[in-house]
């Protein structure tokens, strides 16, 4: 069975007011900041054609590792990817801990690694030229513990 993807769509966004001073000069203002990545349903630059939402539990001393190639999406069809274009991963357990994506055997992200701690998120999407997924060189998404068991929701996209 395949699976289409259809309308796909990636945002975050963070908006906060401040105020400074004492009645009656009171003065403020309001940040707002949102980036939303252009992604378009294809397998061409700019495009995705596959994004899947796994729950995940990482043991610290073992970590996760989601081969993007043989691993399955959420319908349990194999993921199957040539380009890994991006994720998500927000921490859901509140016990502390930090959760590193990145590193071990064949990364993906090459070198590249990106942290966040207890009810943390965070997020990157490639849009273009994303990160190539070679079987044996470049195919896993590793993600790794601190401290105990962390849970968490990964999200990815690919092509």
């Amino acid at each position: 069975m395949s699976t289409t993807l259809t309308s796909p769509s990636a945002s975050f966004g963070m908006r906060f007011n401040l105020q400074s001073g004492t009645a009656p000069a009171i003065s403020g203002a309001t940040i707002s900041q949102s980036i939303t990545p252009t992604l378009a349903a294809g397998s061409s630059s700019g495009q995705v054609q596959l994004g899947t939402i796994i729950n995940i539990s990482v043991v610290n001393g073992t970590p996760y590792t989601l081969n993007l190639i043989s691993g399955t999406d959420v319908l349990g069809n194999a993921l199957g990817l040539a380009t890994f274009v991006g994720f998500q991963l927000t921490i859901t357990s509140s016990g502390g801990g930090v959760l590193v994506v990145g590193g071990g055997t064949h990364p993906v992200m090459g070198t590249d690694q990106i942290t966040t701690q207890t009810g943390g998120t965070i997020q990157t999407v490639q849009p273009g030229t994303g990160w190539a997924v070679v079987s044996s060189t470049s195919d896993t998404l590793q993600i790794t513990s601190s401290s105990g068991t962390i849970t968490a929701v990964l999200t990815l996209f690919g092509r």
